[in-house]
């Protein structure tokens, strides 16, 4: 694993020369053979990860993983579920930043960071990539551009969701909803892919995909994605460069299923695409959408090595146990940047400190658990009991230096660049942590009929190194009632625990253990499936007690609560032939209630939100594609007193396949951000972040 990082990081040429290595291997491994292509029905629904049933308009899952339960019909389970698949992903493709693209496609999730970070909200809720979890282990994702080269599917669901996914990772707060990653195994039909694609302002990237089964019956499966890109995005002076290579051994055979995942991604980005902070001015006029608060010297430079294992077995056809396990080291051994580029007047001049941050961290997360079912006269029980435990430990720089280079800029003219990188000795990497979260889980999904309910109850346990250590329980319960084969209600009730904190140094309470805080849901909805055309609309109402400091006492301890209520609407599938759609709005109210600022909106959450993602085929060939984004007004500052105005982003495209007999070929041309719209959005308290500007992405795609 550390040869592999020391490899990548000796540049282009030597990163071409790996991946040249590891294609040529794999291609002409002894291993693979070829296979016949299988057979799908439509209707069938199978729960092997390698045979999928994509609904009508091929852009979602008609299945969704759903933790411990496994996976499960979205007509039959009672919460908000999404399952994006890759082919949606590729026609949205956004430049080093496409993972934050693909799950805003349901309306109730939005970004809240740029390229260098991939954080979002669902519901209101802010959500850190730390806590997204990969095939169903948590803790193995980092916070900043995570590729989607090795992404088959994303499966979002809305709503407290600790009871079926555990504790997203230690010391997560990923109340408002769950982002699980699949990752892409092999297919019945060998694949051998490359795509070559130009985007932004300058950034070119090679990739290539190679999967086959083998071995007897098949039951073997390997799948490689690899890819290499350097260039400027579309952001001024953003030059990144970044490696990764994604590697994906599976077995299914009899009882007995398998899977190994490994990854390996390094990024060098100078000039990260960072917020502005308002400071005590009010949000000023978006800049050009290429603007860069960061001057070119700033630096980000990180790798990341993941291993994930799990493994299935079934004693017979009413009783499986399974067994999953990860590794996650994250190194970010450059971390350089402005401390939060911060307006010091209307005329968009701002002054920034220099930072630098040494981090080191280290995740293993470990899951066992069985499932079973059986009968009690009619009545159907499917017992689920999961056990879990992460590690977390690592270096994390407390202070960072060179808090003695002041410099300055202005927003609308790139006046930073007039200051040179100063030389600033490199930090101590301060005292090292450890954190640990364990759960156990156990739920009766109890089939009636067409009546489906669900109970369940976690117990959670966190632990912080000579500082905190706390548990809670949190109970679940949801009904699902099928009134036709085509339409179907729900409701839950569920219940998710965050973790207590110690209180830091600059408070006036400092030292002080807060007790863990419950976030608790209410929901109904409908959802419906006419084979050609589905979708949900559900009502949610949303509480979570909120920490934070009391601007008068300086004491940070639970002040009010955060509430989140209102409507989603969800659609997908293909309404009429060759019309593929995938899309939705939601209008949510999220406000405090009680507390220093009892009835203010939650800062960075639109009342009303929506996106349509669109394909339409004008022959077997062509194909043309469109995405609308929408969010109303929102505020920047708890005070609400600074407005982020509404804005609307267009983006457009179109994709050509041919076939030469040998090679078939697929060019995509699509333009981000068509009529260059300029605006900003919510990043966090008093911060904001610069929309994308527009921005053209064409790659070119060949089977071989």
């Amino acid at each position: 694993m550390k040869s592999i990082g020391v490899v990548i990081r000796g540049g282009m040429d030597m990163n071409k020369k790996v991946l040249t290595a590891v294609v040529l291997g794999i291609v002409s491994s002894g291993y693979f053979s070829t296979i016949s292509e299988a057979v799908m029905l439509d209707t069938v629904y199978v729960e092997a990860d390698r045979i999928h049933d994509e609904y009508a308009g091929g852009f979602v899952d008609r299945g969704t993983n759903m933790g411990i339960l496994g996976k499960q019909d979205y007509m039959s389970v009672p919460v908000q579920g999404l399952s994006v698949i890759a082919n949606v992903i590729e026609n949205i493709k956004l430049p080093n930043n496409t993972l934050s693209e693909a799950v805003t496609l349901s309306p109730s999730v939005r970004s809240r960071g740029g390229n260098a970070y991939n954080d979002i909200s669902i519901r209101g809720f802010n959500i850190s990539p730390h806590d997204y979890l990969l095939n169903g282990i948590p803790g193995l994702m980092c916070q900043s551009s995570i590729p989607t080269s090795f992404v088959e599917r994303i499966n979002i669901i809305s709503g407290p969701s600790s009871l079926m996914e555990g504790s997203s990772s230690v010391g997560g707060t990923s109340v408002g909803g769950a982002v699980d990653i699949i990752s892409k195994k092999a297919e019945d039909k060998p694949i051998r892919k490359f795509t070559e694609t130009f985007s932004g302002r300058g950034t070119w990237e090679e990739a290539v995909d190679i999967g086959q089964r083998f071995g007897k019956e098949k039951a073997w499966g390997i799948r490689v994605n690899a890819s290499l890109g350097k260039g400027i995005t579309h952001r001024q002076k953003e030059d990144m460069t970044n490696g990764s290579i994604f590697f994906n051994l599976d077995y299914d055979k009899g009882n007995d299923r398998a899977n190994f995942f490994y990854g390996h991604f390094h990024v060098n980005e100078f000039a990260p695409d960072l917020p502005l902070n308002l400071g005590k001015m009010n949000v000023p006029k978006p800049p050009d959408g290429s603007t860069n608060f960061q001057a070119s010297w700033a630096n980000y430079a990180y790798t990341n090595d993941i291993l994930g294992l799990s493994y299935e077995h079934d004693f017979n056809e009413h009783l499986t146990w399974y067994l999953k396990g990860g590794y996650h080291d994250e190194d970010w051994y450059s971390c350089f940047e402005s401390y939060y580029p911060t307006l010091q007047d209307d005329k968009g001049n701002y002054e920034s400190y220099i930072e630098q941050v040494p981090i080191r961290l280290y995740r293993k997360s470990f899951i066992t658990g069985i499932k079973g079912d059986f009968m009690t006269g009619k009545v159907k029980h499917n017992l689920s009991l999961s056990f879990e435990k992460q590690w977390y430990s690592g270096w994390w720089g407390d202070w960072a230096a060179g808090y003695d280079y002041l410099y300055h800029g202005n927003i609308y003219d790139n006046s930073i660049e007039r200051f040179k990188k100063p030389i600033v000795d490199r930090i101590d990497w301060g005292k090292y942590k450890r954190q640990t979260s364990s759960g156990v889980s156990f739920i009766d999904t109890i089939e009636a009929g067409k009546l489906v309910a669900m109970l369940g109850i976690r117990h959670q346990h966190d632990k912080t190194e000579k500082s905190y250590d706390g548990s809670a329980n949190s109970p679940s319960i949801g009904l699902t009632y099928r009134v036709t084969p085509e339409f179907s209600v729900y409701g839950n009730w569920m219940e998710s625990v965050i973790p207590g904190v110690t209180v830091g140094a600059k408070y006036a309470n400092k030292g002080e253990v807060l007790d863990p805080s419950k976030t608790k849901q209410s929901e109904f909805g409908v959802k419906w499936d006419r084979k050609n055309i589905g979708g949900t609309i559900s009502y949610f109402n949303i509480h979570e007690q909120l920490p934070m400091v009391d601007p008068k006492t300086n004491i940070y301890g639970y002040n009010g609560q955060q509430k989140s209520k209102g409507i989603e609407f969800t659609l997908f599938g293909e309404p009429v032939k060759g019309l593929h759609v995938l899309g939705g709005i939601s209008n949510m109210l999220v406000k405090n209630i009680g507390g220093t600022y009892d009835g203010k909106r939650y800062h960075g959450a639109p009342r009303w939100m929506g996106t349509l993602a669109l394909q339409y085929d004008m022959t077997s060939r062509f194909s043309l594609i469109s995405r609308i984004t929408y969010n109303s007004y929102s505020w920047a500052d708890d005070n609400n007193k600074k407005k982020i105005k509404p804005w609307t982003r267009l983006d457009l495209g179109a994709k050509y396949s041919w076939n030469d007999r040998r090679y078939p070929v697929t060019l995509s041309c699509n333009v981000i951000n068509v009529l260059n719209h300029r605006y900003w959005y919510g990043a966090g308290n008093n911060s904001v972040y610069l929309g994308t500007p527009r921005t053209f992405v064409v790659s070119l795609g060949m089977d071989f």
